[in-house]
């Protein structure tokens, strides 16, 4: 624990050793005219400085795509370095900042490589190992490379088709074309085709209990033809960014899902799809294997998301202490390291075998806040108390340098639809006195202890910051206990939200108003007891708080701490918009969400990603997409 003098943390400061170079693109989804990638929106006149994103509908043409078009990286072709590329151009709508311009495997003469496998060390082992019932974080560090959904967010901030579709049109507000390439076969040899297709979208459109239901809720598929299906989507939000927001919708083979039980699936922990990488080998307590799809069907033109694998074998291994991980870099144990922190840049980029990327993620630490089922929690007195007594700055300093910046809200950086440089800002700031008198004011009762639900090593400094927290809410009189359990353990106090009942209410015909008001008449589902306080970093995958808003402020879902009907419905308005309306909307709920302390905010994570330097590897939007098939060997 961080000493104290004088009643007040004294927090030693970190030397940052890692300059982040940065280039701005843009966010875009749908599109006509591109293969395998929607095209970027163009540059919108703006005066110069952070800049908020452009809304989904003013990059989106309903073209259908086809494989006669230019695909992402070439649009990217005659982009130079930062400074020369901003110096004549107008302030794109959008501050996204990946730091570096993704290509497929190099077209120049290459040696080959002296080595076709790569091992991969991660944080911790897959606690729950189906991809449609475990959270995000397991899909993308590994099954992403097995089992794909429709699209995904690349380095280059466009919506890249999979290799399993040729392209995905949005023929209504609601419903959108998915166009099947052929020739494509799941890893057992199951056809991929429509109904194949259709087998997915309506088992992750009609089961609250799978994660990305959350993400795009209620959908059927309608089969077109043998090639082609439509994603229909039911719900009062609709889907008007889905192949953003279907980014875990994972198609898997139908026949092997429906043969082989639920329990059977799990202890073999086997996923079957049709991406690059098969399902190899899971080792429990020791590693997880996947191995070359040889079948796999390379689109073209080659684009650096969908290209053929160039390493043919990966083993996944996981250690919790990001001081391990980054030895393992250091002396050429593992190739590939889960993000540690900033500030073991130095000692892998001086070391004979590593260098680093930096993450680009758009995660702040946050902690959800149970506002249903705990007595203290439900005050918003409390909860600016928790937040008031807080010292983030130096906490942000120590533990991550001057490049971390506290936060308003939950995640998001400015440039995130809904995200901007002014209601970014801190609105609950370090007073401890302040936050003394909020407790007197809620007639808070110590009695009510509240649980802090941690993990080690899911994410960089995450014991050390718990033990300053602890010690922070100590000084002010709150009574907090930290728990600091492994994966499965947290995930049930993570998953602990009001879907079941809020649906179930629905269902049986009650008003939203209603619906939200019998949750908390019922107790919290998986543990029966109030999860507290949940200590995490959402995923910024998207770069939309649309995102956030399907998680953690909705009554329909299993992860949201918080269920009141009208910010319910504030949060499915901004959902089913688009353009202007869109931008307006999601900026109204992240500052509902923020001025509530539905979650309470802290820093952004500044870490990096350990690497063998002769291997390229590209940090991906969200920083936490691992994707094998995009990593070369340079030696």
């Amino acid at each position: 624990m961080i000493p104290r003098t004088k009643g007040r943390r004294r927090i030693g400061r970190l030397l940052v050793a890692l300059t982040a170079i940065t280039s701005i693109f843009l966010i875009a989804c749908g599109g006509a005219e591109a293969p395998t990638s929607a095209p970027p929106a163009a540059p919108a006149e703006a005066p110069a400085g952070p800049a908020e994103p452009a809304a989904p509908a003013e990059s989106m043409d309903s073209g259908s795509m086809t494989d006669s078009s230019s695909s992402s990286s070439e649009a990217m072709a005659d982009s130079s370095s930062p400074s020369e590329s901003m110096e004549d151009t107008p302030a794109p709508t959008n501050t996204p900042v990946p730091t570096v311009q993704p290509t497929p495997r190099p077209t120049e003469a290459m040696v080959e490589a002296a080595r076709d496998d790569v091992i991969i060390v991660i944080n911790e082992e897959p606690s729950i190992p189906d991809p449609w019932l475990s959270t995000t974080l397991y899909p993308n560090q590994i099954v992403h490379n097995v089992a794909q959904p429709i699209s995904f967010f690349g380095p280059d901030f466009t919506d890249t088709a999979t290799a399993g579709f040729t392209g995905f049109e949005q023929i209504e507000p609601n419903k959108w074309r998915l166009s099947l390439r052929e020739g494509v076969q799941f890893h057992n040899g199951e056809p991929w085709n429509a109904e194949a297709a259709a087998y997915t979208i309506n088992q992750l459109g009609g089961n609250v209990e799978y994660q990305p239901y959350s993400q795009v809720r209620d959908a059927k598929a309608e089969v077109i033809d043998d090639m082609t299906v439509d994603f229909v989507c039911t719900s009062a939000a609709g889907c008007p960014v889905l192949p953003r927001f279907g980014q875990f919708h994972i198609f898997v083979a139908p026949g092997y899902h429906q043969n082989v039980s639920q329990e059977e699936r799990d202890a073999s922990a086997q996923v079957i799809g049709w991406g690059p990488y098969v399902w190899d080998e899971y080792v429990r307590g020791e590693s997880i294997t996947l191995t070359a799809n040889e079948n796999y069907i390379e689109p073209q033109p080659v684009d650096f998301i969908t290209q053929a694998p160039s390493i043919k074998d990966a083993t996944y291994i996981w250690r919790e202490e990001e001081t391990v991980r980054s030895a393992m870099i250091q002396t050429g144990e593992a190739d590939l390291s889960w993000a540690v922190s900033i500030d073991q840049a130095d000692p892998i980029n001086n070391s004979e075998h590593g260098k680093t990327v930096k993450v680009v993620s758009g995660e702040v630490y946050t902690i959800n806040v149970d506002t249903i089922w705990h007595p203290e929690l439900q005050k918003l007195e409390v909860r600016q108390a928790l937040t008031h007594a807080i010292n983030c700055e130096e906490l942000a300093l120590a533990f991550f340098g001057p490049e971390s910046r506290c936060s308003s809200g939950p995640n998001g950086i400015p440039g995130t639809l809904g995200v901007n440089e002014d209601n970014w800002q801190p609105i609950y700031g370090y007073d401890p006195e302040r936050a003394q008198e909020l407790l007197a004011q809620a007639n808070y009762n110590p009695e009510n202890t509240i649980q802090f639900w941690t993990r080690a090593g899911r994410y960089a400094k995450d014991v050390e910051i718990t033990e300053s927290l602890i010690t922070f809410w100590q000084d002010v009189g709150l009574n907090v206990e930290a728990q600091i359990v492994e994966g499965s353990v947290w995930r049930d106090r993570h998953l602990t939200g009001p879907a079941v009942t809020y649906d179930e209410q629905i269902d049986a015909g009650a008003s939203s108003v209603d619906a939200a008001a019998a949750v908390p008449q019922n107790d919290p589902p998986r543990t029966g007891a109030s999860p507290g306080l949940v200590f995490f970093a959402p995923g910024g995958e998207y770069f939309d708080f649309g995102r956030q808003i399907n998680f953690y402020m909705s009554c329909a879902s299993n992860r949201s701490k918080n269920c009141n009907a009208e910010w319910h419905a504030l949060g499915q308005q901004a959902l089913a918009s688009t353009g202007e309306d869109r931008r307006e909307l999601m900026t109204e709920a992240y500052e509902l969400f923020s001025e509530n302390l539905l979650q309470l905010p802290m820093m952004e994570i500044v870490s990096v990603w350990g690497v063998n330097k002769d291997l390229e590897f590209v940090n991906m939007p969200g920083g936490r997409r691992i994707l094998i098939n995009t990593m070369t060997w340079t030696q």
